[in-house]
């Protein structure tokens, strides 16, 4: 028998074991710190809905981002499951959500269900392809491929048009892409059709997503 794999049944199944255990289901709103890196954390934030972005500082307090994320995700599973008492990150939202916070004998119990302990088993898994595939594409892609893979998952089955989170100035952090050259980039793209600004924001439409879906295919092919 394989994992318990059906996202919409977990997250419905995780409300509900919210609501019978009393927890609250905790709102936030864009650019709010969750979690930090190096706090001392006891347990897992289940979250629910909406985007955040993970930080990491290293020994020189440089910031980097590591990737950003959209829930179901189970932020502080490896630093709990590893017995790692400190944050390795710090969670910062972009968008609007919420979430639950698991721990102690809730936490066990949540653990201890067949189906969750399936499918957390599931998400490790993805977990861990989803990293491999993006070492992958560091060495194999230009940066340019990257941002443009980018726009095309962050805009995937979302209703269009779509509006990129993020700014230009994460898009420079995340892929490691000098100011002006990111600026660059985003005006070829804007040219030729595959993404347009309205204000400091990037979008993508139907008609762009389709172009520059296109252009990634034949960019592949190469």
């Amino acid at each position: 028998m394989g994992p318990f794999t059906d996202f919409y049944a977990v997250k419905e199944k995780i409300i509900q074991f919210s609501e019978k255990n009393s927890l609250p289901i905790q709102s936030f709103g864009p650019n709010k710190q969750i979690m930090e890196q190096e706090l001392q954390w006891d347990g897992v934030l289940v979250l629910l809905e909406g985007q955040v972005e993970i930080l990491q500082w290293d020994e020189e307090g440089k910031k980097n981002i590591a990737s950003y994320l959209e829930g179901l995700q189970f932020l502080g599973l490896i630093e709990f499951l590893t017995g790692q008492k400190e944050l390795l990150s710090t969670v910062r939202s972009t968008t609007r959500g919420n979430f639950v916070f698991l721990t102690g004998r809730v936490l066990n119990d949540f653990l201890s269900d067949p189906e969750f302990s399936s499918y957390l088993l599931y998400y490790l898994a993805e977990l861990n392809r989803s990293n491999m595939s993006q070492r992958s594409k560091e060495r194999l892609l230009s940066k340019k491929e990257r941002l443009m893979d980018f726009f095309l998952e962050a805009s995937f089955e979302k209703k269009l048009p779509f509006t990129i989170h993020q700014k230009k100035q994460d898009l420079s952090d995340l892929f490691q892409i000098p100011p002006r050259t990111l600026y660059r980039y985003l005006k070829e793209m804007e040219e030729k059709g595959w993404i347009f600004r309205k204000g400091n924001h990037i979008l993508i439409g139907k008609k762009e997503r389709n172009l520059l879906e296109k252009a990634r295919n034949i960019s592949a092919k190469k």
